[in-house]
């Protein structure tokens, strides 16, 4: 079974939303979420996390030719984006793995994704079948890694703060601290190399489903707030190698 991810889904079960990004500083970080307490809530991963952050670490993957990087550069409409999700730092613990698909349809995201066991893991790591099963979204990311040749190219890790709006209207705000990246072929290297992409800001994103609520427009306004692309992947491919990224065009 398999799907058409750039099918536009049903609205009822539609994942799709907007994505704004901000890269704030320390002082206004701690600002903005001073004014976002009367709306907004931790999430649930936040909410039992300690410190009220959760480790976030993606494996993204990229054809030999770095397809899915120049698409992005280009401003390419419709794109996707292609990782392996964890929220830990050793398999002996058993973290939570997630398989994603980050589809762009013009200005709207939409994101597909399935856990997966650590044996899975290993399955699609060495483009073995064996251990998968008849999950669409296993299915057409596996079918990817052999259509477009994918491989691993970087891991991104980071700590991340999420919050949900009181009025359940779909309004998500996240605060990502600590972003760094490291060429990596595997999602628990043994020896890595990080590489900070801020040393004094934090990447603020909203995500919301339909509009942006009267509270929030005038945050945004009161604090000047910019949007700026902020690829976590390209990000990662421009500040792991600069060679790299020269010898691609």
């Amino acid at each position: 079974m398999s799907f058409n991810i750039f099918k536009q889904p049903e609205k009822k079960n539609s994942n799709l939303r907007f994505e704004k990004k901000y890269r704030i500083s320390i002082f206004d970080y701690y600002a903005i979420k001073n004014s976002l307490t009367p709306y907004l809530n931790f999430d649930a991963f936040t909410k039992i996390a300690p410190e009220n952050m959760y480790l976030v670490r993606s494996l993204y993957f990229d054809t030999r030719e770095y397809k899915t990087y120049k698409e992005k550069i280009n401003g390419d409409s419709n794109r996707i984006k292609f990782r392996i999700r964890t929220y830990g730092t050793q398999p002996e613990d058993n973290p939570d793995i997630r398989v994603e698909l980050k589809v762009r349809n013009g200005n709207l995201m939409d994101k597909h994704g399935t856990f997966i066991s650590f044996q899975q893991y290993q399955s699609l790591m060495n483009k073995n079948q064996q251990y998968l099963n008849n999950d669409p979204v296993q299915i057409e990311f596996f079918r990817y890694i052999f259509k477009w040749d994918l491989v691993p190219k970087t891991l991104v890790q980071y700590c991340r703060e999420g919050f949900q709006s009181k009025m359940h209207d779909g309004i998500r705000i996240t605060f990502d601290h600590d972003i760094k990246c490291a060429f990596s072929k595997d999602l628990f290297p043994k020896n890595i190399h990080w590489r900070k992409h801020y040393h004094s800001h934090i990447v603020m994103e909203i995500k919301y489903k339909e509009n942006v609520p009267f509270w929030l427009n005038n945050l945004i306004q009161s604090f000047n707030l910019k949007i700026v692309p902020n690829s976590k992947y390209t990000n990662s491919i421009e500040l792991a190698s600069k060679d790299t990224v020269l010898g691609v065009w």
